[in-house]
């Protein structure tokens, strides 16, 4: 009889158990969130959103005649969390009227996102009537996401910035002249940039000015046909003839980041490292140089470079 008693209690206690998991997993089934398709993420439901709040459309490319053309870029909205069982349809509107104007300087493909079940992301064409577009400024709009189908549209990246640019021939001789240029804010003498054309380099670029030292430093950058920018010769010494003190030559090593980003009034950048290759030495931190010249001829040079004396490069 005890034995029977045992073998009931057991049960009992397993059935018992048993109905409380199932009770606890109900409860949390039953949660408002749950109810939603889709996974959550840290205790809430799947959000629908913007990868990033601030799209710059990158120059465009002419077609093989060298010829400006209508151009188109994409957006997409995307789920923070697992894809869905179903379509997502996300709603959204222009909510900036001062920059490019949906009609006239560009159009879009949907009045909807469409994020396809099973995936993270659906995207509309942007497609910009060139002609349209302004000449010596980016044009901006806002669009902000409104409702969707499924899930939440995350507040902290509803909205998107896309900035366009017009389409226009690349013209190399709007960067000569000499203009003023600021060093780390403070105005410096003349900015000279001169075109160069030789059997090696097809166009480019010769820059002279006080890079860093109080005589006339030179670099040399060569125009690709794609708007970028880069050095010719890898590192280059810009100042041959005139050493900066004891430390000697400096040198600009792993010159990047040379995009002309508008090429119907002219705007490039780029950065390198100062070393001073004869004494070992260097300063570290970058050097930042920016050409800003607008449709009126007025033309930004400004110079960001690390200051304090150089210190022992330990990379020697």
């Amino acid at each position: 009889m005890k034995k029977y008693s045992a073998i009931l209690s057991v049960l009992f206690a397993v059935l018992f158990f048993a109905s409380c998991e199932k009770d606890s997993i109900s409860d949390i089934a039953n949660r408002p969130y749950a109810t939603l398709e889709g996974s959550t993420v840290d205790g809430a439901v799947t959000r629908v959103r913007f990868e990033s709040t601030d799209k710059l459309v990158s120059m465009p490319a002419l077609d093989e005649n060298g010829v400006p053309q209508d151009y188109s870029t994409t957006l997409s909205a995307s789920l923070f969390g697992a894809p869905l069982t179903s379509d997502v349809t996300v709603d959204f509107e222009i909510v900036d009227t001062t920059g490019a104007k949906l009609g006239q300087e560009f159009t879009l493909s949907a009045t909807q996102f469409v994020i396809p079940a099973g995936e993270l992301s659906g995207s509309i064409d942007i497609n910009v009537n060139n002609a349209e577009m302004p000449l010596d400024s980016v044009a901006p709009f806002l669009l902000k996401l409104t409702a969707a189908s499924a899930g939440v549209i995350d507040t902290f990246f509803n909205v998107n910035q896309v900035r366009l640019y017009k389409n226009c021939l690349l013209d190399y001789t709007k960067f000569a002249g000499n203009y003023t240029n600021f060093i780390n804010g403070a105005e410096n003498a003349a900015s000279i940039v001169e075109l160069f054309d030789d059997d090696d380099f097809s166009q480019g670029l010769l820059i002279m000015q006080n890079f860093w030292y109080d005589d006339q430093d030179s670099l040399r950058l060569e125009l690709k046909d794609d708007g970028t920018i880069v050095s010719p010769i890898g590192n280059q010494f810009i100042n041959n003839q005139n050493a900066y003190g004891a430390y000697g030559r400096i040198m600009f090593e792993d010159i990047e980041g040379g995009l002309v980003t508008n090429n119907c009034t002219p705007i490039f950048v780029f950065t390198a490292t100062p070393t001073l290759p004869d004494s070992g030495y260097w300063w570290g931190g970058p050097f930042d140089f920016m050409f800003i010249k607008d449709s009126k001829g007025h033309v930004t040079v400004k110079i960001n470079k690390p200051i304090g004396k150089p210190v022992k490069d330990p990379r020697r």
